[in-house]
């Protein structure tokens, strides 16, 4: 059998972006939205979940964006001199592998954005990590630590592999390095099979969109769900409105661009051609939940 998971991530990014994923949600496609709690749209995020019970949600774990939920005294070796998140990916890996950064302050701050949803009343059905950090491997045991904690049972991976002929010859974004941060992905998602199996968590057997971050309009879902595999994929895409402040750095955000086309993927996840393929392939929609 052959099932998706369509998650739209930066759920509480900003409201523009809510706004597009909760029609995603109800007029479209996407199963399972991923929360990020530190951000400027959480609280109206909350809001919208509350209204939308069926709607599944992760929580995106972020140590890389924006400012932490923590005080500043408390995580320190995860900020700048201003306050943020490094806002990049080798510093963080590399302070997290040369051990920088302070696993405690790192654990701690996890588990305060676990706790933030919680507090307001939400079910987190999954986690995944802004810039998928989650899968460096000092921070995976940390993150699973904290699952078992609180319950959680199921995580996000990265397997791409079989899907990828189809489409790295793409010319609209460089397909060296997007299919070198693919194979770095995965075989770190690979190197955690065990771990998972030992530690009781489930995760997708395939995944896609990582090779195509920002650009899953409707032509790359039809070739991905026509080579779809047996088993459960997860399809996670970035839809929503870029209203004027949606393309500036904030006080509370830090810096980040979203790209101008998660309007054209929010799009694609509206198109009604998008749930006619996959009624016509006998692909089932499903969520964490019932994974």
């Amino acid at each position: 059998m052959k099932s998706v998971i369509i998650s739209a991530d930066d759920f509480g990014l900003t409201e523009s972006i809510n706004k597009g994923i909760i029609q995603a949600y109800k007029e479209g496609a996407v199963s399972s939205a991923s929360l990020m709690v530190n951000m400027p749209g959480f609280e109206d995020a909350v809001s919208l979940i509350k209204d939308n019970h069926g709607l599944d949600i992760g929580l995106h774990v972020n140590i890389y964006r924006g400012k932490p939920v923590l005080q500043e005294g408390r995580i320190r070796s995860l900020i700048d001199e201003n306050g943020f998140f490094l806002q990049d990916i080798f510093k963080i890996a590399k302070g997290i592998y040369q051990k920088s950064i302070n696993f405690s302050e790192l654990e701690s701050e996890c588990d305060a954005q676990i706790r933030r949803a919680l507090d307001r009343g939400i079910n987190i059905t999954h986690l995944d990590s802004e810039k998928h950090l989650h899968l460096i491997g000092p921070l995976y045991k940390v993150i699973v630590r904290l699952m078992k904690k609180y319950g959680i049972h199921k995580i996000r991976n990265i397997n791409e592999g079989l899907y990828l002929a189809k489409f790295i010859f793409n010319q609209k974004i460089d397909p060296g390095l997007s299919l070198c941060k693919t194979i770095i992905l995965q075989f770190l998602s690979m190197r955690r099979k065990k771990f998972n199996l030992k530690n009781s968590i489930k995760t997708t057997d395939y995944s896609f969109g990582l090779y195509e971050t920002g650009d899953m309009v409707l032509d790359k879902y039809e070739k991905v769900l026509k080579s779809l595999q047996d088993g459960v994929t997860e399809i996670f895409c970035h839809p929503g409105y870029c209203d004027t402040p949606c393309g500036k750095p904030s006080s509370v955000s830090g810096r980040f661009y979203p790209k101008m086309n998660r309007r054209a993927e929010l799009d694609a996840l509206l198109s009604p051609r998008l749930k006619e393929m996959m009624d016509r392939l006998g692909i089932g929609l499903i969520t964490y939940k019932t994974l």
